[in-house]
């Protein structure tokens, strides 16, 4: 996972995981903010049920995100909390930087996140 890189920087990180926030205010100096709302148990996300949630007032030149497939559709993803949720997040990001093993390129959802134009970089693995 991508916050273990995080632990050793020193910067502002705005994330809608639980799990994510919670590790690195155990294991490093970065300034973590969160979305406010609910938390999701399942998703392990925290959404707002309100459109003019504190998401949009945030701005990043780079987002990171992981998904359960890219094909040549876009990004896929297989539940909707979560496609609502990266979605938030997506718009207020300029540059979008998928992580995928290689795995990710043969699976499939029915649901998709965003197109590939969407996406600035790819990152995986030699597989």
């Amino acid at each position: 996972q991508m916050v273990h890189f995080l632990t050793g920087r020193r910067m502002p990180i705005f994330t809608n995981s639980f799990p994510i926030a919670e590790h690195l205010l155990k294991h490093s100096k970065n300034t973590v903010m969160l979305s406010g709302g609910t938390i999701y148990r399942e998703q392990n996300i925290i959404l707002s049920p309100f459109d003019n949630d504190v998401t949009r007032n945030f701005y990043a030149r780079r987002m990171f995100m992981g998904a359960q497939g890219l094909g040549p559709l876009g990004l896929m993803e297989g539940d909707p909390l979560l496609i609502q949720a990266e979605q938030k997040l997506i718009d207020q990001a300029d540059e979008l930087v998928v992580l995928v093993d290689s795995s990710k390129f043969r699976m499939r959802s029915s649901l998709i996140l965003c197109g590939l134009s969407r996406i600035a970089t790819v990152i995986t693995d030699d597989g």
